[in-house]
């Protein structure tokens, strides 16, 4: 689950960082071209199903990068902001199963790690 923390951390980041909300997409996607059902936890797997679901009929394990561009262009703004929320859902999911770092024991207070209260 170590692999499938570290492509949804840079997926989530793709979509957060730039200000065009379709080539954030396109990144984070294909961040995430070599992951499967089962490197997340089952919470994760209905979202990532759903988030997939098109691109499967890419024949997954073939898919290139210039497919998930089109497929992303096809969507539409809500499609693309429902899609954002399910990426960031699927990193929650899996946030919950990964350890503290090692300086939060050294602070008082407990840093908020999570958007979501799926732990």
């Amino acid at each position: 689950m170590a692999y499938a923390w570290s492509q949804l951390q840079l997926a989530v980041k793709a979509v957060t960082v730039t200000g065009d909300k379709r080539a954030g997409l396109v990144r984070a996607l294909n961040k995430l071209l070599n992951l499967r059902m089962k490197d997340l936890p089952v919470e994760a797997r209905g979202n990532f199903a759903d988030l997939t679901a098109r691109l499967r009929a890419y024949h997954w394990e073939r898919i290139s990068a210039e497919d998930v561009k089109k497929h992303v262009e096809s969507l539409t703004d809500a499609e693309i902001t429902a899609a954002i929320s399910k990426l960031i859902a699927i990193r929650d999911a899996v946030a919950c199963y990964q350890p503290l770092p090692r300086h939060a024991s050294a602070l008082k207070k407990p840093p908020i790690l999570r958007s979501h209260t799926y732990c």
